[in-house]
């Protein structure tokens, strides 16, 4: 929890980087340090959604039951701020990890497999749309459900 009033910044998130990096603990606890406090500067910005979640949706009218699926696997972008000598740069560092943050709405046999090439056709999401919240569980207001009720497929 943040001082009441205070809203953490880009440089605390680096400067949060330097000190976990420093510590002597595994690459997954530092990467699943640091994902927790980068959710207090920018939640989960869901930028696609694959086939197979929009006729998920159809089908239940929900998001119960879909995943986030990574671009770049989570774990493979932490090796790649934590297994190296030294730490990356400020601007490097946030570019990376904030590159590298957004999802794709999938459905569970799509989340569970390396990659991406596996996952069906995928449309764009607005900006506006399926605002996260930090929660493991896939959130949606019913205009999200609409939305992705109305895609073409």
């Amino acid at each position: 929890m943040t001082k009441q009033g205070y809203k953490p910044t880009e440089a605390d998130l680096y400067a949060s980087y330097l000190a976990i990096f420093a510590m002597p603990f595994g690459t997954h606890f530092k990467q699943r340090a640091l994902e927790s406090l980068a959710l207090q500067i920018k939640q989960w910005l869901v930028t696609h959604i694959s086939l197979e979640a929009v006729k998920h949706i159809r089908a239940t009218g929900a998001t119960v039951g879909l995943r986030r699926g990574h671009m770049m696997e989570r774990m493979e972008r932490a090796k790649k701020m934590f297994e190296r000598q030294k730490p990356l740069g400020h601007k490097t560092f946030i570019k990376f990890f904030f590159d590298n943050d957004h999802v794709t709405l999938v459905v569970q046999a799509e989340a569970n497999i390396k990659g991406t090439t596996h996952w069906s056709p995928c449309f764009p999401v607005p900006a506006d749309r399926f605002i996260q919240n930090g929660s493991y569980a896939v959130r949606a207001t019913p205009d999200d459900i609409e939305w992705a009720k109305s895609l073409a497929a």
